[in-house]
């Protein structure tokens, strides 16, 4: 029991460190003396672009990226 216990611990933890190293890195640049507290807003625009997807342009859809994305 002992054993099969610490055999789990070390594949858990070496699994940890491999997942750990797939992380997406993420780079952030921005100008000095730019205060981004002032942007507060954003709009969604209307996208005319309908290349034969029954679903693009669909006011279902439309409703629920609006919905997952305005908190």
């Amino acid at each position: 029991m002992k054993h099969s216990l610490n055999s789990m611990m070390l594949v858990t933890g070496v699994a940890a460190i491999i997942f750990t190293g797939c992380a997406t890195a993420s780079h952030t640049e921005k100008a000095k003396g730019v205060d981004f507290n002032n942007y507060k807003s954003f709009a969604l625009v209307q996208n005319n672009t309908n290349q034969g997807n029954q679903r693009i342009g669909s006011e279902i859809v439309d409703n629920n990226i609006k919905d997952a994305v305005v908190l």
